[in-house]
């Protein structure tokens, strides 16, 4: 008698470890944060292909927080996983060969989570993966060991060991931080649990707007973040303007702007820019009615420190003085007065006088009938305030800017004097 009971024990036991235990939600000591793992099972699906399947998933778990928990081993990553509590494991539906997530599967699967295949066979999980992303209702992943990226073909696990073999496949659904509770500091709100900041949905746009008040300071305060008490980076005065990128809602539901800068400033400041158009349909404070030219990540060098830069392309748009000489440039415009300006990579613009570009040597052409007009302005010559400098003669020696090149402009120097002229 006493050995049968040792015997039912001890196949209880054998039961325990060899078939997939379901578990109960539970919440683990630390915060997974599913977009960093995927972040890492994209950057490192194809990489260390000497990995095993369970360390590369280890490793995509260690990226999102999880740091308490690694095996090279498919059976004990799982144990480890459901043991400390960090998610929940699901027997899931296939359909057509592919995993979904809605039917019987609805709420069990998300980016983040680990795949577990089972064989019914061997008893034990042979292969695990990483849920990439889902795509109308289709589920895939990312794996070693080969490299899979966004695989979704998952009814059937090829293995020579386990040929023929049939499989259920599991989704161990992670714990993700269900924000309880948020607490403002360091300029915004943080979730108390997991430190992540509180989410802003940001609307884009692209316009134009005037400071119409101010505070008691006589100011409209920009911040680094849409609230009040956030670090302040700027002071505006009124009837200044700005270049308005994004609107959004902060944590108490008030609407501010997010400028170029990146700065913010609450929309009670704002109101719609009174645009001053020119005979060339131009406004002189913003960039209505101005051609944008894109750049590539031009390198420009700044000629003198320090220098101003603009949040328009314009000397009386609000200004900061600012010192290094290395600048990269992703735009360029001739604004109302016909001046060429750049834009700099944060957004703010600095007048072409203030930078030094690359240079080529030219000649101009035999072609040129009665010379080149060189003009002060990349306008014809009484226009917008452009005025003739001279004539430059067919084969004289000059000195290009192509990067100042706005339609068909070109920023010439011709006897030390820089100017502009038109042609090809």
């Amino acid at each position: 008698m006493k050995n049968r009971i040792i015997s039912f024990i001890l196949a209880l036991s054998l039961i325990a470890v060899i078939m997939p235990a379901l578990s109960t939600p539970s919440y683990a000591a630390g915060v997974y944060d599913a977009g960093k793992a995927v972040e890492y099972s994209y950057n490192n699906y194809d990489k260390n292909l000497g990995q095993l399947c369970a360390e590369f998933v280890s490793n995509c778990i260690k990226a999102g927080g999880i740091t308490d928990v690694f095996s090279k081993g498919t059976g004990p990553l799982i144990n480890q996983l459901l043991d400390g509590g960090y998610g929940t494991l699901y027997k899931m539906e296939i359909s057509g060969g592919e995993l979904k997530s809605n039917g019987n599967n609805t709420g069990k699967v998300k980016p983040g989570d680990v795949i577990c295949w089972y064989c019914t066979n061997c008893r034990k999980y042979p292969h695990v993966a990483i849920v990439s992303k889902i795509e109308k209702d289709i589920v895939y992943y990312n794996a070693h060991n080969t490299s899979v990226q966004d695989g979704h073909w998952i009814g059937t696990y090829t293995s020579p060991s386990h040929s023929g073999h049939k499989f259920d496949v599991y989704i161990l659904s992670m714990q993700t931080c269900s924000h309880p509770s948020y607490s403002f500091k360091n300029s915004s709100f943080y979730c108390d649990k997991c430190g992540s900041e509180y989410p802003i949905k940001e609307t884009t746009c692209n316009e134009w707007m005037d400071i119409a008040k101010v505070n008691g300071s006589g100011t409209a305060p920009a911040h680094i973040k849409p609230y009040g008490d956030a670090t302040i980076s700027a002071r505006y005065s009124k009837n200044d303007y700005v270049n308005v990128v994004a609107g959004a809602t902060n944590k108490y539901g008030n609407l501010w702007y997010k400028l170029v800068d990146g700065s913010w400033l609450e929309a009670g400041y704002l109101t719609k820019h009174t645009h001053c158009y020119n005979s060339d349909v131009r406004c002189t404070h913003c960039t209505e009615g101005m051609e944008i030219i894109p750049l590539n990540n031009v390198s420009l060098t700044a000629t003198q420190s320090p220098y101003t830069t603009h949040l328009a392309p314009y000397g009386d748009a609000v200004g900061v003085s600012q010192t290094a000489s290395a600048l990269t440039v992703n735009a360029k415009a001739v604004n109302a007065y016909g001046n060429i300006w750049y834009r700099l990579t944060n957004g703010r613009w600095i007048w072409s006088k203030y930078v030094q570009s690359p240079a080529v040597d030219g000649v101009v052409k035999s072609s040129a009938s009665g010379g080149l007009s060189f003009n002060s302005k990349a306008f014809a010559a009484g226009t917008n305030g452009s005025q003739k400098l001279t004539v430059i003669p067919a084969g004289a020696h000059i000195t290009v800017y192509p990067s100042d090149k706005c339609g068909h402009w070109y920023s010439v120097s011709y006897n030390g004097v820089v100017g502009y002229a038109a042609g090809n």
